[in-house]
């Protein structure tokens, strides 16, 4: 079999799910992973006698209708067989009928198929072969389009590396039925995708989500929110007791007036309810502090912090009271949503949970700060820790046992990590190797939800960061996969005849990151910037532009053989040349001929500009670098 690079082609998507967790599974851990096939032939000659069923009542704009049409189209292009679509009108199950059936059709249930909505949740998958037949399918819409996107990277090999790279074994003219019985569940069952480089399609075949998937969007904000739920212009000047004594944050026991507070939670609620309605399938809402790393200093919140130990407790205390309030107002509205998870922060001030240890086991203070009851979720935020290390290091050795305190308070988790120098998008943030450790221990500890926040504002990053975006996505997934595996897969595919050459620039600057990190004792927060010259010597970066150099020389070969591959590896080993053409410019500009250096920044902004770079810093695009360089 050859293969095919598939250019993927963005769409708009956008369904919401409910949140839940589990581990990636099959029914039997023990069981043969190796394809098998009946004696039934699937496709002669690109010619196929079966057809791709869907249900009647499907939304074509959903992800379970979207699974039907990836099947036909990835079938087509790794064999050439054109199998047409049908709906389920009038269809019952035989173990004659030649279908795929793709999501909860008429024939499911006939087929005796069962789809265990607890065990599969909102994203696990099942395939099974039923005599002639395959069913293809999952609890929700997500879980049937994955379904599909499984089948084909089984059968066919497919597997997708970057937004400009997916792959499929072609030239498939003839082959057996598969025979299978898979049954599916994630890592963690909402993976959501903080990268600029995803649209909805790219998710999509990363198995990945956005986070207005599932959590209503308060006022159109998801994040530092309050204040768009109690805004200052609207509110501040009759209800001041609703702010901090700074003004920088809410206060969240209204400064201790009992009147003021009941109107504080009431108006909130108002606001809950009205963003929650408008988001019908949404499972989740937000309510989280704005992001100053301050808090109240009214005597009520130094009350509470006395009492607790922490400030996080005024937060837990009001939101189990705008919770209670809110459900009430959605349920006399005939609302039937039940269990909607409401999420705060823990993050700078509230980073800690209210919590006692009793014989090296946490548990809420008491019964004030209970989160269960109302369903209150944390998500856990450790934007200062050093995400270059696990967070088993003894560098991160407290940020763990946060983990372990909120996971004591609640059963809803969302992880909210962090996999970028955000002060400078062009320095290398070397967490490659620390991926998947933390996510084990997110695993531990009640996580439900599990984000990496990249270069969210940035669609073309440089410093490997389409590795990372591949790693994270598949470490999400299944923790099971090995490092090693994922590594050779996505540098062969991605920068295809270059990939040795690549692999050995990325080894030499991972090796020399960890080296200078333990040398200088670098703490590997998003905010620490690491183009420095004792951290970067100017032989160090020639030495790696000429394994760019080489890389080109690679693929040379390709621009007859394979012109469109040649087009994108050429691309993906320029864009990765600019963290190393920034160095030189940033540190060494200086021993440069004015012509040289103006010529060097002039050819990294045309190829910033080719590649689609946007930013060079978070919120802050490429015309500020621009700007400094004293580019017109």
């Amino acid at each position: 079999m050859k293969r095919l690079s598939v250019k993927i082609i963005a769409i708009a998507l956008c369904v919401c799910c409910v949140l839940s967790f589990a581990a990636c599974k099959k029914d039997d851990p023990t069981a043969d992973d190796t394809l098998k096939f009946t004696d039934y032939p699937f496709i002669t000659e690109s010619v196929s006698e079966y057809k791709i069923v869907y249900p009647q009542s499907a939304d074509t704009s959903k992800s379970g209708y979207k699974g039907a049409r990836e099947l036909k189209k990835y079938i087509e292009t790794a064999t050439g067989a054109v199998i047409p679509m049908i709906s389920d009108a009038g269809l019952t199950h035989s173990d004659d009928n030649k279908y795929l059936s793709v999501g909860k059709t008429a024939l499911l249930e006939g087929a005796g198929v069962e789809l265990d909505a607890d065990k599969l949740q909102s994203s696990g998958l099942r395939i099974k072969t039923v005599g002639k037949s395959i069913y293809l399918a999952g609890a929700t819409e997500y879980g049937t389009l994955y379904a599909a996107y499984e089948f084909l990277n089984r059968v066919f090999g497919m597997e997708t590396y970057a937004a400009d790279e997916t792959y499929i074994d072609t030239g498939v003219k003839t082959i057996k039925l598969p025979d299978m019985d898979v049954t599916e569940v994630p890592s963690f069952n909402y993976r959501i995708g903080k990268y600029g480089a995803y649209n909805a399609e790219f998710r999509d075949l990363m198995r990945v989500h956005s986070e207005e998937r599932f959590i209503a969007p308060l006022n159109g904000y998801l994040y530092h929110n309050s204040f768009k739920a109690l805004p200052t212009a609207t509110y501040q000047a009759d209800h001041p007791d609703w702010y901090s004594t700074d003004g920088l944050q809410l206060c969240y026991n209204a400064r201790g007036n009992e009147t003021e507070y009941a109107a504080m939670v009431d108006t909130a609620s108002d606001v809950l309810l009205s963003c929650l309605q408008a988001a019908p399938s949404a499972m989740s809402i937000t309510f989280t502090h704005e992001d100053f790393d301050t808090w109240c200093g009214c005597a009520a919140c130094s009350a509470s912090k006395e009492k607790y130990g922490v400030d996080s407790a005024t937060a837990i205390g009001f939101v189990n009271d705008l919770a209670v309030a809110t459900n009430a107002k959605l349920k006399a509205a005939g609302d039937t949503r039940e269990n909607i998870i409401y999420w705060l922060f823990a993050y700078g001030p509230t980073l800690k949970a209210p919590v006692t240890k009793t014989d090296g086991v946490y548990a809420p203070v008491d019964d004030g700060v209970d989160m269960r009851e109302n369903n209150i979720g944390i998500i856990y935020a450790p934007i200062l820790m050093d995400y270059t290390k696990p967070m088993t290091h003894v560098n991160n050795a407290g940020y763990k046992d946060v983990f372990a305190q909120w996971s004591a308070m609640t059963d809803n988790v969302y992880f909210w990590g962090y996999d970028t120098i955000f002060s400078d998008y062009f320095n290398v943030h070397n967490t490659f190797g620390t991926i998947q450790e933390n996510l084990k221990v997110a695993k531990e500890y009640n996580v439900v939800s599990a984000m990496l926040q990249g270069q969210h504002d940035q669609r073309a990053a440089t410093c490997f960061n389409n590795f990372k975006i591949y790693l994270a996505a598949k470490f999400e997934w299944n923790l099971e996969e090995k490092y090693d595996d994922l590594f050779n897969a996505f540098f062969d595919h991605y920068f295809k005849d270059a990939s040795a050459t690549m692999k050995e620039l990325f080894i030499s600057l991972t090796t020399h990151c960890a080296w200078f990190a333990d040398e200088y004792n670098v703490y590997g927060q998003g905010g620490v910037v690491t183009v420095k010259e004792d951290y970067f010597p100017k032989g160090a970066i020639n030495n790696w532009l000429e394994l760019i150099d080489r890389a080109y020389a690679d693929i040379a070969g390709m621009k007859t053989s394979d012109p469109e591959g040649y087009e994108r590896a050429y691309n993906h080993i320029n864009q990765e040349s600019l963290a190393f053409r920034y160095m030189l410019i940033q540190l060494y500009g200086a021993e440069y001929l004015d012509s040289e250096l103006t010529e060097m920044k002039t050819q990294f902004r045309r190829d910033c500009g080719n590649l689609g770079v946007t930013h060079f810093r978070e919120h802050q695009t490429i015309d500020g670098l621009w700007s400094k360089w004293n580019l017109a």
